[in-house]
């Protein structure tokens, strides 16, 4: 799963990927199924981040200051005064 994400391009990343669903397709281990359907679910999400060489990281990061700052504003009775 990692040299998908460590792919050059999309395609190559597509077939990576399309050869780790199939191999982990039949085991038997029941969390490496677990992820090997949501991974099969959310295919073209996985591409299009090989594809934009983007992460979440990003989008959590903007979530931690958004809750630093409601913890920081606790005790106000409203929204405005926050």
């Amino acid at each position: 799963m990692r040299a998908v994400f460590r792919a050059k391009d999309a395609h190559k990343a597509q077939g990576l990927l399309d050869a780790w669903l199939k191999a982990t397709a039949y085991c038997r281990i029941a969390p490496v199924v677990a992820v090997e359907k949501k991974v099969r679910r959310r295919r073209a999400d996985v591409i299009a981040a090989v594809n934009l060489g983007t992460g979440n990281g990003r989008v959590e990061s903007i979530n931690n200051k958004i809750k630093v700052t409601i913890a920081s504003g606790y005790g106000f009775c409203n929204a405005d005064n926050l």
